[in-house]
């Protein structure tokens, strides 16, 4: 098992076959110079995961701090950027990581002529939000969806 520290506040665990993707193809896969997401590959079960931080002011978590406005805003931002893949939304959601209050969707699309069904996920821990995305194949997505819930389990904050 692996383990790793993300933004020095996120302890996540996860299975050695498991690769970390470089900041370059985090960038090429979400088409984006943004530094503050990390991520890992597991090529074997066609397994993305990644994550998202972003931090805000504390008056900007208090007005904006709800996972859920947050996770339906980026639900929108999706469905307009992937409208031309086939995206599909499959549901709205409610959960916890870690104890902290998380609401997430999930969805499907089609890229390069595969499809791939994704589940985002929003929660806060102090001044920041972090944001999972787990990606898969829709004929995997039972099989690995142990694995992505045995990641999430392992999710620690510490200050």
């Amino acid at each position: 098992m692996n383990h790793t520290l993300i933004n020095n506040h996120l302890h996540i665990s996860f299975p050695d076959e498991f690769q970390f993707l470089t900041r370059d193809e985090l960038q090429e896969l979400y088409r984006s110079d943004n530094k503050d997401m990390w991520g890992i590959r597991d090529k074997a079960h066609k397994i993305l995961l990644t994550v998202f931080h972003h931090k805000s002011s504390g008056f900007m978590v208090k007005v904006f701090g709800n996972p859920k406005e947050i996770a339906e805003q980026n639900e929108r931002k999706l469905a307009a950027f992937y409208r031309d893949y086939g995206y599909e939304r499959k549901e709205f959601f409610s959960s916890q990581i870690n104890g902290k209050n998380a609401y997430g969707f999930r969805y499907v699309y089609t890229v390069q002529g595969i499809e791939q069904i994704c589940e985002s996920v929003v929660t806060f821990y102090k001044d920041t939000c972090y944001t999972f995305y787990y990606y898969t194949r829709p004929d995997l997505w039972e099989d690995n969806k142990p694995i992505y819930e045995e990641i999430l389990r392992s999710v620690q904050f510490q200050d």
